[in-house]
């Protein structure tokens, strides 16, 4: 979860990550517009931390999940319940590049 504290710093609680939280962030200038944090600069910065904490442990990062486990999964991480079948078809069928960004945003 990111949370932005002040100007210049971002939160970050991770309940069941390998980085201790809670983890500080300092933010550039760059990274927020009008008391916005840019997320894929965020999100960069997060992976790439993941990155050198499971390569520092010698852990093997899991293949990225297809879409349909991807909607299940963050349906039942979000929402507690899995997706009606609608849903599911809607997803697979959808071919834009931020499906998986609209589906968190509408779950949210």
């Amino acid at each position: 979860m990111l949370s932005n504290l002040s100007g210049n710093q971002i939160l970050l609680l991770c309940p069941v990550c390998l980085v201790p939280p809670p983890l500080m962030l300092p933010t550039s200038g760059s990274e927020v517009h009008n008391g916005r944090a840019d997320h894929r600069q965020l999100a960069a910065i997060i992976d790439r931390m993941v990155s050198e904490t499971l390569r520092d442990k010698d852990v093997t990062p899991a293949p990225r999940a297809d879409d349909s486990e991807y909607l299940r999964r963050v349906h039942l991480d979000i929402g507690d319940r899995t997706p009606a079948a609608a849903a599911v078809r809607g997803f697979l069928a959808d071919v834009s590049v931020q499906k998986r960004d609209q589906v968190v945003d509408r779950l949210l």
